[in-house]
């Protein structure tokens, strides 16, 4: 009987602690559960927790060494986006909040979050010329920007400013070979015609003509109006980019020669790019790994294809330049057909580009880099533009002033078509408003990165 109480009392402790064990078990589970989905959906606590422990920036210098360098504290990151989805759906409320955060704290630099990736931005000059520094940008960086921005990477993956510093300074180096201010002057012409064709096609909008053809300037200038019913009033951040894009698409590519259809179907790809690029929603889950590059319909597989054939087309240009310049050279020694015989564009700079030691680009390198200067110029130069149209409006006497100085240089001149690049370079008043509106709204700053 004891015998047999003993094995009863023994297997009844032995089914009790099975049981406490499995409760404890589920109630750590649960626990564990609650205690993750209340940090991930909190965006304080995500900030505090998560992406403060995989922040790698530390202080090095000053009363806060050792300490982390500081997340952003006008917004918390947000699972699993990190800082990205405010930025993107509200980029200047965002912007400003950030330039009031960093005057009130006295914080100029500070880590965001793209999904789970750390990058450090600065605010003050001292740190941007610290960062931008050749120690820094050539010597130390391990940037990999196409590994935050999938989409920059498929597009313009060997771009100069997507590299690692190795790499960069291989680029930099052949580039610079052929690249300068005589090469920037070499496509002041090209500009010079579409800024007269942009005034045109707005005289052509503001008059109320009909649109004969999608997708030329007049059309673009069309779509910029705050009210279809209004030919008069047009909505400032969009006004001028037609004219950046037509602009920095010609620049790179040439005005027609042939070409024109070409051209401008290169212009069209790369707009739905940048269209799309300002798709929130898009935006956001481009940053996933993967999405853009397996997603197999939709909206990814529309970027895929466009990229695809904007290098096609691109590619098409180099080869086609550099079979010319081949032949030119076997029938007339060294000597090219660059300079004055033919209008400088970017692709055919880019081309001659050449280094003793580093050698040339390559047609990838080319292509790459012709979109790199696209996508950075095209929205800068547009914004820029609408900013300082926007301060003249407001500054009557700064207008006037601009004004007469511009009319005496066409008057000297006898037409706007006769006005060189030296002539606007000699309007003194012209740069300084420019440098101004510049100060005033940096082309960086409402901007993803």
């Amino acid at each position: 009987m004891r015998i047999y109480l003993d094995m009863y009392h023994t297997m009844d402790a032995n089914l009790a602690f099975n049981f406490v064990g499995e409760v404890s078990t589920t109630v750590w589970v649960t626990a564990a559960l609650c205690i993750t989905l209340t940090i991930l959906i909190i965006p304080s606590a995500y900030q505090a927790i998560v992406l403060q422990t995989l922040n790698p920036f530390v202080i090095v210098k000053g009363k806060n060494k050792g300490q982390k360098a500081p997340l952003l504290g006008t917004y918390k990151g947000s699972f699993p986006f990190g800082h990205v989805k405010q930025k993107v759906s509200k980029p200047i409320l965002i912007s400003n909040d950030t330039v009031d955060w960093c005057e009130r704290t006295g914080i100029y630099s500070w880590v965001e979050f793209i999904l789970l990736k750390p990058a450090l931005l600065v605010a003050s000059p001292e740190a941007c010329k610290k960062v931008l520094s050749a120690s820094i940008t050539v010597k130390k960086s391990t940037r990999n920007i196409g590994s935050m921005v999938p989409a920059w990477e498929m597009l313009f993956g060997k771009g100069l400013f997507m590299l690692p510093p190795k790499d960069w300074k291989r680029i930099h180096t052949i580039s610079m070979r052929s690249f300068g201010s005589a090469q920037t002057k070499g496509f002041y012409p090209i500009i010079n015609e579409v800024v007269l064709q942009y005034i045109s096609s707005l005289r052509h909008v503001i008059q109320g003509k009909r649109v004969v053809k999608h997708g030329t300037m007049v059309s673009q200038l069309s779509d910029c109006r705050y009210n279809k019913q209004d030919s008069n009033i047009f909505t400032v951040d969009s006004l001028f980019r037609p004219l950046s894009l037509t602009a920095i698409c010609k620049v790179a590519f040439g005005s027609g020669d042939g070409d024109g259809a070409k051209i401008e179907l290169i212009q069209k790809h790369f707009r739905d790019i940048i269209l799309l690029q300002k798709n929130a929603p898009y935006a956001i889950l481009a940053l996933i790994p993967g999405y853009l590059k397996y997603f197999p319909f939709g909206k990814p597989l529309f970027m895929r294809n466009t990229i695809k054939s904007l290098h096609k087309l691109s590619l098409d240009f180099v080869t086609k330049y550099r079979s010319k310049q081949k032949d030119a050279r076997k029938n007339i020694g060294e000597k090219t057909i660059t300079g004055s015989e033919e209008r400088k564009t970017l692709i055919k700079v880019l081309c001659d580009a050449h280094d003793t030691e580093e050698g040339i680009l390559t047609d990838t390198e080319v292509v790459h880099n012709i979109f790199s200067f696209m996508a950075a110029g095209m929205s800068t130069t547009a914004d820029s533009l609408a900013h300082m149209i926007l301060e003249l409006a407001q500054s009557k006497q700064v207008l006037q002033r601009l004004q007469n100085d511009i009319d005496k240089i066409v008057v000297a001149k006898k037409s706007i078509n006769n006005v060189t690049w030296e002539d606007i370079d000699s309007c003194n008043y012209l740069t300084a408003v420019i440098k101004e509106a510049l100060r005033l709204y940096p082309s960086i700053g409402s901007k993803f990165l």
